[in-house]
């Protein structure tokens, strides 16, 4: 459920269309919180917290305690991966194109303000709400650290019918320019990895 409202969401580009080869290596603490709203009262509530990891080479993971799949992003094999620990399951998708760097100059252009999270500097810009081809709404914003490249926190408001679902998701970075386990970006060799139209294993 969360997923699908996620998957909508439109976070606003700003990456250059080109791939650095190089990026500043991250490692840090998330936590999103998801509120759902049904004709004005509070359906439902989650949290959920995490760990984060970002190697040199722009690979990601996003390793969650409870609340939903880890994912991991492989950016030199161009794969991104669901890894259910419970099930050893690795759902594989290819992504269209290697995540690139932010576009610092496009970033400032669109900028809402400025900001800091947990100690760190970021630059507000829009998210958007993709309804359809070609048809967009305004749903929130995102804080962008220009100098480590990436979202320190977004939140975002979107309402379909009497449902309106909000999200704040938040990273708190401990250790910067020093490089994760390169095991942590690779998938378990005792997962059974499924493409995304192959039937789930019990």
């Amino acid at each position: 459920m969360w997923q699908q409202f996620m998957a909508a969401v439109c976070f606003l580009s700003a990456l250059t269309a080109t791939v650095s080869q190089q990026w500043i290596p991250l490692t840090g603490k998330v936590k999103e919180t998801s509120e759902r709203t049904v004709n004005g009262k509070i359906a439902e509530v989650k949290v959920r917290e995490g760990d984060f990891y970002r190697a040199s080479d722009g690979s990601t993971l996003e390793q969650w305690k409870e609340g939903g799949p880890t994912a991991l992003n492989d950016n030199t094999h161009l794969l991104s991966y669901q890894l259910d620990y419970n099930k050893k399951t690795a759902i594989a998708k290819p992504m269209p194109q290697a995540m690139g760097k932010i576009d610092v100059e496009a970033t400032r252009r669109k900028a809402l303000g400025h900001s800091t999270v947990n100690g760190f500097a970021c630059t507000f810009v829009p998210l958007y709400f993709v309804r359809s081809p070609g048809s967009r709404t305004l749903a929130g914003t995102a804080c962008v650290s220009e100098e480590y490249a990436t979202d320190l926190r977004t939140e975002m408001t979107v309402s379909v019918g009497n449902t309106t679902d909000h999200v704040v998701w938040e990273l708190n970075l401990t250790k910067t320019n020093q490089e994760p386990d390169r095991k942590l970006f690779e998938v378990p060799k005792d997962f059974t990895v499924l493409g995304p139209g192959d039937p789930p294993t019990h």
